[in-house]
């Protein structure tokens, strides 16, 4: 992994972008499964990624694998496993490339090697690489070479390349960082000229995102305070849409005591701004009481006139009616357009009678449910950084619609904002 200082005449380098994806090269016979699984992380820490999976384009594979790599790439990942001794695709195509890439200070080539010596299993054989591949001496063993085998090696590869990317789109651009998400479908293209892009979708059959994406997702918001910061960035633009439980973790990561500004770009270009206004929107509160005092209560937030039917909620409480302190919904006095302008307004109302309610209920831990407009989860989240709240989407189950738990956030407790990821 390189991480040289920059130079201006090299970033002019055809085939490096600042804002350009990070290509995955390795073997299909033994790297796929891990591949893929890097690719995942890769996108949920925010680096948009060229896997030839989801990528590559009919045609010769060498020319279309060169266009990929000419195409304005910021970074690549060379995953050495055994049978990589047999690909012509990384021999003669993607490792020269690569390498010629490199010589920009700005493009990082991480390398994460199984090759392992005969003689000291579990011991990375570092001259290996050149061998197998054919390259110079010293060529690819230069590198320093992560442990494919050691445990979280992956999502450390994905945060390493999440830093070096703000850092070098901070010198490319003096513009406000930006991160475009989009959990619907991995296939929505990024903006341009993005600074972070977080893509995932639900498994087949699925409404719901499951651990596979929360895990490197959790890792990326507790670092993403640090990243925005340390480069300079004093405002993060959000753009796009997302699942409502991730929206919501997003904001507990840049609570309102951050020192970043933050504002929300709807999927119709509204922008929404964090800034409470004079917009009016009266709430309707309901409460129920179950349990004593102490144990978590459970809040419904209905602004979106989306919410799921009766049958689904009363499930949800008789499920949990002995485990619940009371239940709180919220929705509006009418269903009226909430506009982006009166956003922030209508949070801080929301965020108030969320605290009131778990207060009297002796309690700091909450079970949420949402259905609101994307920016107003990610504003909710901001406000509710004291408490700890488990966060339920509306899925599919073999019995119907039911509330399922996707991931617990708890931002002031430090270490966070997601404390403990549910589901399969």
């Amino acid at each position: 992994m390189t991480m040289d200082a920059p130079g201006n005449a090299a970033r002019q380098q055809p085939g490096f972008d600042p804002f350009g994806r990070v290509f995955i090269s390795y073997r299909v016979s033994d790297g796929r499964e891990i591949a893929a699984k890097l690719s995942a992380a890769l996108w949920a820490h925010g680096v948009p990624v060229w896997f030839d999976v989801d990528d590559l384009a009919p045609g010769d594979l060498e020319r279309r694998l060169r266009e990929a790599l000419r195409s304005g790439l910021s970074g690549g990942v060379l995953l050495l496993t055994p049978g990589v001794a047999g690909s012509r695709a990384v021999e003669k195509v993607e490792l020269p490339e690569l390498l010629q890439l490199e010589e920009n200070a700005d493009f990082t080539l991480v390398v994460a090697s199984a090759l392992e010596r005969p003689d000291a299993p579990g011991e990375l054989d570092y001259e290996e690489p050149d061998r197998i591949l054919r390259a110079q001496r010293g060529e690819v063993s230069r590198f320093m070479q992560l442990k494919l085998k050691k445990p979280g090696v992956l999502e450390e590869i994905a945060g390493a390349l999440a830093r070096r990317r703000v850092e070098v789109c901070a010198r490319a651009d003096g513009s406000p960082a930006v991160l475009d998400i989009n959990t619907r479908s991995r296939h929505a293209g990024p903006r341009p000229q993005a600074t972070l892009v977080v893509r995932a979708e639900p498994e087949k059959g699925r409404r719901e995102l499951g651990s596979a994406f929360w895990h490197p997702f959790a890792s990326f918001l507790a670092a993403l305070p640090g990243l925005v910061e340390s480069s300079g960035f004093n405002e993060l633009r959000v753009c796009g849409g997302a699942h409502l439980s991730v929206a919501f973790a997003l904001g507990a990561a840049l609570p309102t005591t951050s020192p970043c500004r933050l504002t929300v770009q709807d999927q119709r270009g509204n922008e929404w701004g964090d800034e409470p206004s004079c917009g009016s929107f009266q709430l309707v509160e309901s409460v129920q009481h179950h349990g004593p005092p102490g144990v978590p209560a459970a809040v419904l937030v209905d602004l979106a006139g989306l919410a799921p039917q009766e049958d689904v909620v009363e499930r949800f409480l008789t499920d949990r009616a002995s485990s619940l302190s009371g239940f709180l919904r919220l929705s509006p006095a009418e269903r009226a357009f909430i506009a982006p302008s009166a956003g922030a307004s209508v949070v801080d109302d929301v965020a108030a009678r969320i605290r009131s309610f778990v207060a009297a209920r002796k309690t700091h831990r909450l079970d949420l449910m949402l259905a609101m407009p994307f920016p107003l989860a990610v504003m909710l989240g901001r406000r509710l950084n004291t408490l700890e709240a488990r966060l339920l989407e509306l899925g599919e189950t073999a019995t119907g619609k039911q509330y399922i738990p996707a991931a617990t956030v708890a931002s002031g407790e430090g270490g966070g904002p997601v404390v403990q990821v549910h589901g399969g």
